[in-house]
């Protein structure tokens, strides 16, 4: 769903996309994973599967979101004492539909509210964030991005099919990552897989975090 997603940022805003990913792309980005994850036979398959256990990194993210408030408005005041329902009919329709719940609210102390939202199923949360823009009283919505970088996947198409590169990053990850090793793979269309190639940091200095594990 996130290697959708990120094929969609490249082509313009996510926020003018739609908020449900459609199941159909996320099949089509899943099929090269899935014939992966089968290829037992495949050198460095193992290691990005079993023992680095190498997921997409958090972005861009598909669950939690944030959303600045006018304080003044009447509907804000039910967040801002932790209650879900607001008696917004917008704002309502738009928590249930896409199973939100409100995370945390926090006051600026001068008139505004920032309010952490959570989806319940995964979605193009840039996308409903811009929905809620539209009620009243909602000033800015942005994604609550995790920062810094880490092991990642990436997916790129190719002549034949797919090329999968896994990696892990370790070192100063604030600043993207010091260090890097990568694993590369060819899926073709028939779901054959070979092993390209890996390259990078001298994977010795890498330890895998509880986060990663």
């Amino acid at each position: 769903m996130r290697l959708l997603l990120r094929e969609y940022q490249a082509e313009g805003p996510l926020r003018d996309r739609p908020i449900e990913i459609p199941e159909g792309g996320v099949e089509l980005k899943l099929a090269p994973l899935a014939w992966l994850y089968h290829a037992a036979a495949q050198p460095a398959r193992d290691t990005v599967i079993d023992v680095y256990r190498i997921h997409t990194f958090p972005r861009p993210e598909l669950h939690q979101f944030v959303l600045t408030v006018d304080e003044s408005v009447p509907w804000v005041s039910e967040w801002r004492l932790g209650r879900h329902i607001t008696g917004n009919q917008q704002v309502d329709s738009l928590m249930a539909r896409y199973e939100a719940d409100l995370v945390s609210y926090r006051s600026s102390g001068a008139g505004e509210g920032f309010v952490l939202l959570e989806a319940g199923l995964p979605l193009n949360v840039q996308g409903l964030g811009a929905r809620f823009e539209a009620v009243t009283g909602v000033l800015e919505s942005y994604p609550n991005t995790r920062g810094g970088d880490g092991a990642d996947i990436v997916l790129e198409d190719s002549s034949a099919g797919w090329l999968l590169t896994f990696s892990v990053g370790w070192g100063d990850c604030i600043a993207g990552c010091t260090e890097r090793h990568f694993w590369k793979f060819s899926v073709r269309e028939d779901g054959a897989v070979q092993y390209v190639d890996g390259w990078g940091s001298d994977l010795s200095g890498y330890v895998v975090s509880a986060s990663e594990g």
